[in-house]
């Protein structure tokens, strides 16, 4: 609410400030009384300068996809031992890991496409009996993997025989990639712009209205990265795996000008 300090002086008569004062208040309860309720969701008018209405806005959000086919693959391998002692099982462990990693880089896989991403070393426990003995260590185990990245997704095979025929104990975590899916995202976000269109001019036409020109444009996020999509079946040296497709994802939030049909 807006308030105001009159001032009496001599014979109930008022001060220039108090005068003042009653003016602006006046003034400002005339604008709030004309400004009526606020709404502003998908559609929305504005007071352009000088008083002349803006032309109605109209806010639509538009959803592009793009599908591509992967040429890089990424997975995990290990080399697990176990042994009496910490010694032994550790020993154990690289005598599997080193052989494995010359291999691969025999095969031609470089330096930079092979990480250590885990290497550990736990005792092993015998099991409580049943007169409450506490559990005492029988031996270690020595755990070592290693994370690779195949750029030529159609030696994926032969990688993974090699690894297993090396002494790896086994693989996880594989997954498809696109090396460079700048092209994929660019064709996503142009569909989500042509979605972003293709909405509006149903919603102006539904109004009654003609859909005018954008007036604003932005990239909603930061898309969705590369997905796979499993959708046909490949061979990987004796298993079956599915390569399939990878996609990209983007959303775009646009406001077109709406006008008088």
């Amino acid at each position: 609410m807006i308030g105001c300090d009159v001032a009496l002086i001599d014979e109930g008569k008022f001060t220039m400030r108090s005068i003042g004062h009653i003016a602006l208040a006046a003034l400002g309860l005339g604008l709030l009384a004309g400004a009526g309720p606020l709404t502003g969701a998908a559609f929305a008018q504005e007071t352009a300068p000088g008083g002349a209405i803006a032309p109605a806005r109209l806010s639509v959000s538009g959803e592009g996809h793009a599908t591509g086919e992967p040429d890089m693959a990424r997975f995990r391998t290990e080399a697990r031992a176990r042994a009496e002692t910490a010694g032994a099982a550790i020993a154990q462990m690289r005598g599997i890991m080193e052989p494995l990693i010359a291999a691969l880089r025999e095969a031609g896989i470089a330096a930079r496409d092979m990480q250590t991403s885990r290497l550990s070393l736990q005792p092993l426990h015998s099991e409580q009996d049943l007169r409450g003995v506490p559990p005492a260590i029988v031996g270690y185990e020595a755990v070592s993997q290693l994370s690779l990245t195949i750029r030529d997704v159609d030696r994926l095979g032969e990688i993974v025989d090699l690894a297993l025929e090396t002494g790896a104990n086994g693989i996880d975590d594989l997954g498809f990639e696109m090396a460079d899916s700048a092209a994929l995202r660019d064709t996503a976000r142009r569909r989500a712009v042509e979605d972003a269109i293709r909405a509006a001019t149903v919603l102006a036409q539904a109004a009654g209205m003609r859909l005018g020109p954008l007036v604003a444009l932005s990239e909603g996020g930061a898309g969705t990265p590369p997905q796979p999509m499993f959708m046909e079946a490949a061979r990987m040296g004796g298993m079956p795996v599915a390569r399939g497709a990878v996609e990209i994802s983007a959303h775009v939030e646009a406001s077109f000008a709406l006008l008088a049909p």
